[in-house]
C-alpha cells in the first residue's frame, strides 16, 4: 500500500528566503480567515 511520497526540494538561497517568508505569513491569514468565518457564522456580520 502506498501512503504518500517524499521530495526533497533543492533550493537557492533566494528560493529558500522567499519560502520562508511565504511559510511565515500562512498562519497570519489562516487566523485572518478564520476570524471573518465567525463574524459571519456568530455576527452575522459580512465582512468588508
Amino acid at each position: 500500500m502506498l501512503l504518500g511520497f517524499k521530495t526533497e526540494l533543492k533550493l537557492n538561497k533566494a528560493q529558500r528566503i522567499a519560502l520562508l517568508k511565504h511559510c511565515g505569513v500562512s498562519p497570519h491569514a489562516w487566523n485572518w480567515g478564520e476570524v471573518q468565518l465567525v463574524k459571519i457564522a456568530y455576527w452575522k456580520v459580512l465582512p468588508l
